[in-house]
């Protein structure tokens, strides 16, 4: 291994390979899987990085079920795995095409695992959602999700429950946009009573005064409570207003400014500031703009210029 002390090599055989049944009906399943292994040796130490994905997938005119599986390790010189640094991560996915036509919406329900061993540290998510459109004037989005949680191996366990719920549309053939989303979770200690809250509701809109003047409304809303022996220790608020506008007058150029009233029920405070940017397009690729905020930078003011380049050429 420290042969390689001065270099980087990588090792990055991909294989992807399709599986179908002999038969070739049209409601016959379709399985395809793929083998993602990869070996990386690096540094100084020549510490070797091992990282090894599984994919698996079945489909028919009913069911879709997909399953992925990655395990990532260190290698030591000896070539044996370092325990201290296992990790692995299982994914899955499964939705009904027949039942979602039948009852007109978009449902799925997925699953997710994360464990460290090094760190005794995991997490297990479900989540089920569904979508449905509502006479074409909006869209309904719902989600639920389950969670347990351990940190490390001296944190406590917590369990995580929670919902979310969305409508999006719009008016006027597109002139004016909305979309409103509401969030609650609540937080336990595995074996203990409930520890957090959180609940928050926000909502933008845009509405288009001429072909390139935007108007643009949001406000939030969050609240937490915290507990403490099964009562309530702590509650926190805050609501948060904005109104600005938003001009293109060119393909290359685009400006835009904003201003917030900040209500902190913590603080007891009540802020008002403004933010604006500035954007120059030389290519359809590229993008450089300048940021302007009175509470840009941890709350202070600031400017920020960032680059955004998009590789993807098609």
């Amino acid at each position: 291994m420290k042969a390689f002390s001065s270099a980087i090599y990588c090792l990055y055989p991909a294989l992807l390979l399709a599986v179908a049944p002999v038969s070739a009906g049209s409601g016959d399943p379709v399985i395809s899987y793929s083998i993602d292994p990869q070996l990386s040796v690096s540094g100084g130490e020549g510490e070797a990085q091992l990282q090894s994905g599984l994919g698996l997938a079945l489909r028919n005119e009913v069911l879709a079920v997909s399953v992925n599986y990655k395990l990532q390790s260190l290698l030591k010189d000896e070539g044996e795995l370092d325990a201290n640094a296992f990790s692995q991560h299982m994914g899955a996915s499964v939705h009904s095409s027949a039942l979602n036509e039948l009852l007109g919406l978009r449902a799925d329900i997925s699953a997710d695992s994360q464990i460290n061993a090094g760190e005794g540290a995991y997490r297990y998510r479900v989540i089920p959602a569904f979508s449905k459109s509502l006479a074409d004037l909006a869209d309904l989005n719902f989600q639920y999700q389950y969670e347990l949680d351990k940190t490390s191996a001296q944190a406590l366990e917590k369990e995580k429950k929670g919902y979310s719920m969305g409508l999006k549309g719009s008016l006027q053939q597109g002139r004016l946009t909305w979309k409103g989303d509401y969030r609650t979770t609540d937080v336990f200690e595995v074996g203990l009573a409930q520890t957090q809250s959180n609940e928050s509701l926000e909502f933008e809109s845009r509405y288009r005064v001429v072909s390139d003047l935007h108007l643009e409304l949001s406000s939030a809303i969050k609240d937490e409570t915290r507990f403490a022996d099964g009562t309530i220790d702590n509650v926190y608020s805050e609501k948060r207003y904005g109104a600005g506008l938003a001009w293109s007058p060119s393909r290359y150029y685009s400006l835009a400014f904003k201003v917030n009233k900040l209500n902190e029920e913590r603080t007891d405070e009540e802020k008002l500031f403004g933010s604006g940017t500035v954007s120059w397009f030389p290519q359809r690729n590229l993008e450089f703009s300048l940021s302007y905020g009175d509470q840009l930078i941890e709350g202070a003011r600031g400017l920020m210029l960032s680059t955004r380049i998009n590789l993807d050429k098609s």
